[in-house]
């Protein structure tokens, strides 16, 4: 005879225990995937974490035991669950552990259990709501995801299905973002552009982001069709173009930051181009992350990791540079460069009028100080790549690669061995 168990499970906890009726080998139990306990299936709340197993929260798993094992089904109400207990018990295989039709039996696995829910018409919107919270327990700076959902993804795709979106749906979303125009900030005198190539695919990764969320990252998957930016191929770009300074444009820029009023700005500029380290980390800088008696400053590095840290060594010009900076008035919030206002420094504007008065190019940005910082340590042969990539924090070498060609001393050889070839050098 076959044994039937049913499982109440909530569906924010799957809580999972057997209980047994008399006359029928029948269990009901939910499992949770919070805190990994049991509850009785007459408890309204998960006894350990106290999530909801009861109303819309809930979901019944059928159970038979076959002679070759446990199989299952997934259903969403407990009269879908009585309906195919009498379904198994009517069955003339009921005995020997059969279902009358066997695609309602499947296997024990995560596996099976996904291709037993069904997507039921999911909304964009629906799976924000629980993604968003998600992702904030995993990512310093949740506005990675939140800018490109209100901006770009909710308007184009906030009440559309999961399973109406196609890849070709993709490749016109993001050509119609290449397409966009960004107008620069009021303080910019260049003229509107459209989206970069790297802005408009982060924004299509993040669609993708959200169905791999739903498919792999939900217990049991919110979502069970396929994820259509894995066929999505996005255009070949080069990322490798840099705006550094040459040699003549860097002194021009060191001799207005050591005559510029605002020191605190200036110091602050001084020490990304010194250090190589983004605005980002440089600005927020506190004074209890410096250590000038061991020789390093522990920046926290700009990235969407939580609790990532470079323990950066001090060189006798950045010595120079924070003894300044601690001769200037100190702040009580510890920033070593404060506005005014005991504030990280608002710095676009300051940049804008140090461009001007230093004559270098207007395209550049104060994240290119940073491209400066590692093209000349390489170009004048004072660090190899590997040693430049562990100064920048970058985590893999394929992002250092884009100074490679700064750093081959076999092209610079070959290339001038050409000129005693051709007569082109006295030598």
């Amino acid at each position: 005879m076959a044994v039937l168990v049913f499982y109440g499970l909530c569906v924010n906890c799957l809580c999972q225990q057997l209980t047994r009726n008399e006359g029928k080998s029948v269990a009901i139990s939910a499992y949770c995937s919070y805190c990994r306990s049991t509850s009785p299936l007459t408890l309204k709340l998960c006894q350990k974490c106290g999530e909801p197993l009861t109303g819309s929260a809930r979901a019944f798993r059928v159970r038979v035991k076959t002679p070759s094992g446990w199989k299952s089904r997934v259903v969403s109400t407990l009269k879908e669950a009585k309906a195919l207990e009498s379904e198994f018990e009517g069955s003339e295989g009921a005995g020997t552990g059969q279902a009358r039709q066997s695609n309602q039996v499947v296997s024990h696995t995560p596996q099976a259990r996904r291709s037993l829910i069904k997507p039921h018409g999911l909304t964009f919107a629906q799976v924000w709501e629980q993604f968003y919270p998600w992702v904030c327990l995993r990512i310093k700076d949740p506005a990675f995801y939140e800018n490109k959902w209100r901006n770009h993804i909710a308007p184009a795709f906030a009440n559309r299905t999961l399973e109406s979106v196609t890849t070709n749906e993709l490749n016109a979303f993001f050509a119609k973002l290449r397409q966009s125009p960004v107008a620069p900030m009021p303080f910019r005198k260049a003229k509107p552009r459209v989206m970069a190539m790297k802005t408009a695919l982060d924004i299509v990764k993040a669609v993708g982001r959200l169905y791999s969320y739903a498919i792999e990252d939900t217990d049991p998957p919110l979502y069970t069709g396929s994820n259509p930016f894995r066929r999505f191929k996005p255009p070949k770009f080069n990322n490798k173009v840099t705006n550094d300074l040459n040699l003549e444009q860097s002194r021009r820029l060191i001799e207005v930051l050591d005559a510029w009023d605002n020191r605190p700005a200036a110091l602050a500029f001084k020490l990304c181009l010194m250090t190589g380290k983004r605005t980002g980390e440089v600005f927020p800088l506190v004074w209890r992350n410096v250590n000038l008696e061991a020789g390093f400053i522990r920046f926290i590095v700009k990235s969407r990791t939580q609790d990532d840290i470079q323990n950066y060594p001090i060189s006798p010009g950045v010595r120079l540079i924070l003894e300044e900076a601690l001769k200037l008035p100190q702040m009580a919030s510890g920033l070593v460069f404060p506005s005014e206002a005991d504030k990280v420094i608002l710095y676009p504007k300051i940049w804008e009028r140090i461009k001007i008065r230093a004559r270098i190019p207007q395209e550049t940005r104060a994240h290119d100080l940073r491209h400066t910082f590692a093209s000349r340590l390489l170009s004048e042969r004072k660090a190899t790549l590997a040693e430049v990539q562990k100064l920048l924090n970058h985590k893999s070498p394929q992002m250092t690669e884009r100074y490679a060609h700064l750093a081959d001393d076999a092209m610079r050889r070959a290339a001038q061995a050409v000129d005693s070839l051709f007569g082109g050098s006295d030598s």
